[in-house]
């Protein structure tokens, strides 16, 4: 009889932790307050990344041949009080090396997004991500890290615009 009891008292144990555990996962809530900067943007599934300039580019010799220009690095630090630089320039058409390091102190997990190049990276705390850019499109383009809210500015310039003198 003894064992009967047992039984009862671990299926009974096992029907109350199953309950417990589905009403909880009920009642979760979702805060998606962090991804706002999502929701306010206009959706475009049509929208190309601006490193791409067509949706069928065809067959063409810049992206087969590497240039013998040489690839300029640029490091953006995510800190404590956001991304140094905050303002990136770059020249439409050139090949970048961007160097993604976290040195955030307080948040050891974070993202970097450059949502207008498809690029989305993953930056644990004091490990450099590295992803290459050339941008074909000028213009202002924003990046940001979701879970700290900061946000940055690249700008893409034309190559063929001279600097300004005297």
């Amino acid at each position: 009889m003894n064992s009967v009891n047992s039984k009862t008292v671990k299926l009974f144990i096992k029907i109350f932790l199953l309950i417990l555990v589905a009403t909880q996962a009920w009642s979760w809530d979702v805060d998606l307050s962090r991804r706002k900067l999502d929701f306010d943007r206009v959706s475009d599934q049509n929208r190309l990344p601006a490193s791409q300039t067509s949706v069928n580019p065809g067959f063409n010799l810049e992206d087969l041949i590497p240039s013998h220009a040489p690839i300029q690095d640029i490091v953006i630090l995510n800190t404590e009080k956001g991304f140094v630089p905050e303002k990136v320039v770059v020249r439409k058409g050139e090949v970048y090396k961007i160097h993604l390091v976290n040195v955030h102190s307080e948040k050891k997990n974070i993202s970097f997004i450059l949502d207008d190049f498809a690029e989305s990276h993953n930056t644990p705390f004091a490990i450099e991500k590295q992803f290459e850019l050339k941008p074909k499109k000028s213009g202002e383009y924003g990046f940001h890290c979701p879970e700290t809210s900061f946000q940055g500015r690249l700008i893409v310039i034309d190559s063929e615009r001279k600097p300004a003198s005297k």
